[in-house]
């Protein structure tokens, strides 16, 4: 029995990781890096709306990075559990932890997205829900790591 857990362990960390950098790039990149520039660019925004989406960035960025840390130290504390042979209803929990600090950063993603939205006109909202759409569908999905607001 603990042999299959021990078999489950690099499975359910690849899924982890996977979950953590599932965009195009993976990595670290500030809060949607290249996209939210490239996003800006489109969107054809004010310098007022640029002051203000940078200035929400810039407060939300350390709870952000506290979120990502959080994040991290629940999947280390689920991988070292596992490795050190924690019993099944232990480790649940520790997934459920790590599931939530993940989700948290979603959360905070959304939130962020719907900051700028509301900053934008009729017009670059119809080309903001456009971008959305050939992004992913939806915004602030919460499976990837390393957003920085």
């Amino acid at each position: 029995m603990s042999k299959q857990i021990l078999a489950l362990v690099p499975l359910l960390f690849a899924l982890g990781v996977s979950s953590a950098h599932a965009r195009p790039g993976g990595g670290h990149r500030g809060e949607h890096g290249p996209m939210l520039h490239q996003l800006m660019k489109q969107l054809d925004l004010t310098q007022e709306q640029k002051e203000k989406i940078k200035a929400d960035r810039e407060k939300r960025r350390p709870e952000m990075k506290a979120a990502r840390e959080r994040a991290k130290a629940a999947r280390e504390k689920l991988r070292e559990a596992f490795k050190q042979g924690a019993p099944a209803d232990q480790l649940r929990a520790l997934k459920t932890e790590a599931h939530a600090a993940q989700t948290a950063i979603g959360d905070m993603r959304f939130e962020g997205m719907l900051a700028i939205r509301e900053l934008l006109t009729p017009e670059q909202r119809a080309k903001f829900n456009q971008w959305q759409e050939k992004r992913q569908g939806f915004p602030g999905r919460g499976d990837d790591e390393g957003d920085d607001e």
